[in-house]
């Protein structure tokens, strides 16, 4: 089964990420390094450790270097201390002590290009989005394909800049 991901315009620099199933194939996961090797370093940032090790797990399997933390405040130590460019962030939004919202706007002006990914499983999309439209929202639980391709639409929009 493909997964096809689709960005509809509901309101002006307001965008939605949905999935939507094909039947014709699936997803290479090799698809998304091949396409974005430029784009390789991730900071990935949520308090639950489980679903942290999954992420980074399949995207590692893609070639990215991924850094990780287990909040907010933990991830703006380590991205001050990280040297290299981060291309992405992949944040939850609700984490103790720093949420994903005042993490991703405190990096955006330490690293302006960088790229938001927030993964929610409780916070209503049309409202991240309408704080941060530049941003994509990956709906908790999510599957590696679509994983995959809401990373996929970051790196195609940065792409674009």
């Amino acid at each position: 089964m493909k997964v096809v991901l689709a960005v509809h315009s509901h309101a002006p620099g307001l965008k939605l990420v949905s999935l939507r199933a094909d039947r014709r194939g699936s997803i290479r996961l090799g698809q998304l390094h091949e396409v974005h090797r430029k784009f390789r370093h991730y900071m990935l940032v949520d308090d639950d450790q489980a679903l942290r090790r999954l992420v980074q797990r399949i995207l590692t399997q893609q070639g990215f270097h991924i850094i990780e933390a287990s909040d907010g405040a933990e991830a703006l130590q380590v991205a001050s201390a990280y040297a290299e460019p981060l291309d992405l962030l992949l944040t939850d939004v609700i984490m103790p002590k720093v949420n994903g919202l005042v993490l991703a706007r405190r990096l955006l002006h330490e690293r302006p290009g960088i790229g938001v990914l927030y993964m929610s499983g409780y916070v209503e999309k049309s409202i991240l989005l309408a704080k941060h439209p530049e941003s994509i929202v990956l709906q908790k639980p999510f599957t590696a394909d679509a994983l995959i391709a809401a990373v996929g639409q970051m790196l195609a929009s940065k792409a674009q800049q």
